[in-house]
This record gives C-alpha cells, structure tokens and sequence, in this order.
C-alpha cells in the first residue's frame, strides 16, 4: 500500500467514525434520556480524534501534489499534526482536571491512560519532525486517532458501564 492510499483510507475511516456518533445516539437509545456527562466527552472525544485525523491525513495529500512526498512534507505534516494534537490536549486536560473530583477511580485512571498515549503520539511527531522526516511516524499517528476514536465509539455504543456514572 502507497503512503498515497494509506492517507486516503485513513481519511475515509475517521470520515466514517465521525459519521458514525449518530449511530452511537440511536443504539444507545440517547432520545428517550438526557445524555451523561461521560457520553458527552465520549462523544466530543470521537469527533476530535476523528477530524484531527481527517483533516491530517488531507495535509500531506495536499503538500505531495507539487511532486510527490519528502522529507519536507512529512516534517511539515507531523508540526501539523503536533500543532492540532497539542489543542486537544490541553483541552482534553482542561476538562479532566475540571471534572477530576468527580469522577471514579476507573475514569480517572482511563484519563490519564488516554493522555499518556496521546502524549506519546504527540512526542512521536516531534520525533518525525525534527529528525526522522518519514511517512511511517505520521501514518502511526493517525491510527492512533483512529484507534482512541474507535474506542469512544464503541463507549457510545455500548454506554452499559457509564449508567452508574455522570
């Protein structure tokens, strides 16, 4: 598979994860009840993690139609990709330490679980950037959106762990 194709389905994945939160409503039967507090981050989580992907696979895309990918163009996609993943970041903290008091054990521990992969990616990237300068390092990144998009997803499917909570 070209890094061409890789971008194009990764883009066409988080697409349809996006798409998919209104799915997630009507399985999870969320007009009969109000959302909870835990569904509403599961779902602000999962059109995050899917547009950085999208709109980051759509970079290098974009970048490569002057003369296919270089090194330039990766170093250029992961300070992109670096740049929006740092927002969600702080965001994502900033809503998890706001709810912190609140929250069990279990979510908290999921919290800072979630962050540290994130923060993992988000130093992979600089990685790529600064030295590296391949598709393999962003293409990794972006299934790694995939991937935590994924797992909010099927939270939103399956919310039977959240009732007690939020």
């Amino acid at each position: 598979m070209t890094e061409e194709s890789s971008l194009i389905v990764i883009a066409e994945v988080a697409a349809a994860l996006a798409g998919f939160s209104g799915i997630a409503a009507a399985f999870g039967r969320r007009q009969e009840r109000p959302w909870t507090e835990v569904e509403r981050a599961r779902l602000s989580n999962l059109l995050n993690h899917s547009g950085i992907a999208l709109f980051a696979a759509l970079v290098p895309l974009v970048l490569a139609l002057d003369g296919g990918f270089t090194p330039e163009h990766w170093r250029i996609s992961s300070l992109f990709w670096a740049a929006f993943a740092s927002i969600g970041i702080g965001l994502g903290v900033r809503s998890g330490w706001a709810s912190w008091a609140a929250n069990s054990p279990g979510r908290r521990f999921a919290f800072l679980l979630q962050l540290g992969g994130f923060i993992l990616l988000l130093v992979l990237q600089l990685w790529n950037a600064i030295s590296v300068q391949k598709g393999w390092p962003y293409l990794l990144g972006l299934v790694g959106n995939l991937g935590y998009a994924f797992i909010h997803f099927m939270g939103l499917v399956n919310p039977s762990a959240d009732r007690s909570e939020g």
